[in-house]
């Protein structure tokens, strides 16, 4: 019962932080271009078949569903932890829209010293211990598959309006930094 609680802590979290988070009163320039609502529609899409195809157990993680959980957990809490982390050191530039503002700067401290984008590394790694927990390989695709690539996306969006804004100076931290794992990628 301690996992489900986890997972609807974690769930509830997210949603409030989507409320919460817009750019609109900001006074920031929406540059989303779609990829907030790509992000909702490969999670809830992804997680609509993940729960189908959990429950015809077509593909079972053959290891004792404990195991399964603890590491499910694991990468859950580690992704909040780093998300957390993330969000608190870019303040009042944190938005769950991709937008700039004027006054805004290139944050190059925290976790932002090592990776560009370490609050989607550490919602990736979240949802891959939610994907996790359904116990079933095929439920673990459906999530990662395209929640993955809804973020690909997004980073991709980030970054251009990113380069527009501040032009050399954020090329130069993209040669300094990985997108998402330092020193991997």
């Amino acid at each position: 019962m301690t996992f489900q609680w986890i997972f609807m802590l974690w769930g509830v979290s997210e949603i409030v932080l989507a409320i919460a988070k817009r750019s609109g009163s900001t006074g920031a320039t929406r540059k989303d271009r779609g990829s907030l609502s790509l992000l909702w529609l490969a999670i809830g899409g992804g997680i609509a078949l993940a729960v189908w195809l959990a429950y015809a157990q077509l593909s079972p993680i053959a290891l004792p569903r404990r195991t399964i959980l603890a590491v499910a957990v694991s990468l859950l809490l580690a992704g909040v932890v780093l998300r957390v982390a993330a969000i608190a050191t870019l303040k009042k530039s944190f938005t769950v829209d991709v937008a700039v503002r004027a006054d805004q700067t290139i944050i190059q401290h925290g976790p932002y010293r090592w990776m560009r984008h370490p609050a989607y590394t550490g919602a990736l790694l979240s949802f891959y211990g939610f994907a996790l927990s359904f116990g079933d390989w095929l439920s673990v695709a459906a999530v990662v598959v395209p929640v993955t690539l809804a973020f690909a996306y997004r980073i991709r969006v980030e970054e251009r309006a990113l380069v527009e804004q501040f032009g050399r100076e954020y090329e130069d931290y993209m040669r300094r930094t990985k997108r998402l794992v330092p020193g991997v990628f």
